[in-house]
């Protein structure tokens, strides 16, 4: 993301002609270049891997964070399917968001998994659905751990931002 490039820069004094671009000006009197870096810097790249693709997805905090919450709730759904003493059918669960495109975010995101197909949390498959502006549409299957340590990347990533 262009914001991280900056501050490091600005960090280790490389960029001294960009260091305008962080201070706080009055909100009335940002220039675009500062409202972009604004925007940019909300926004965190959610990265998950599948075998030899990765999908790259911007999206905001409150996103990844309710992303994390269904995941979490999809592993205390296994969780209890486990102690279950039969077979027991459960909700399949899904997390759909639309994203603010004006803020760089992805419009439609999607995440979708049956705990009835899977046996265990180790074996769960969950497709992941994106859309782009432009109308691309990528879907893809991972496992749940594969998605589990996408968001989590992305959460301790969102926690270093703010420190």
């Amino acid at each position: 993301m262009p914001a991280m490039i900056v501050n490091s820069q600005l960090r280790y004094g490389i960029a001294k002609p960009f260091q305008n671009i962080l201070a706080t000006p009055k909100p009335n009197k940002l220039r675009a270049s500062q409202r972009y870096i604004t925007v940019q810097s909300s926004l965190h790249a959610l990265s998950l891997h599948c075998g030899a693709t990765t999908l790259n997805v911007p999206l905001s905090t409150s996103h990844v964070q309710s992303l994390a919450g269904a995941i979490n709730g999809l592993l205390k759904t296994f969780a209890e399917k486990q102690k279950a003493e039969g077979p027991q059918r459960v909700d399949s669960v899904e997390c759909k968001f639309s994203g603010d495109t004006n803020a760089g975010e992805i419009p439609h995101f999607e995440l979708f998994c049956n705990p009835n197909a899977h046996s265990t949390a180790f074996d769960a498959k969950v497709l992941v659905t994106v859309h782009s502006v432009d109308g691309v549409r990528v879907v893809m299957e991972a496992t749940l751990e594969q998605v589990r340590a996408g968001v989590k990347d992305a959460l301790l990533a969102s926690r270093e931002k703010v420190a």
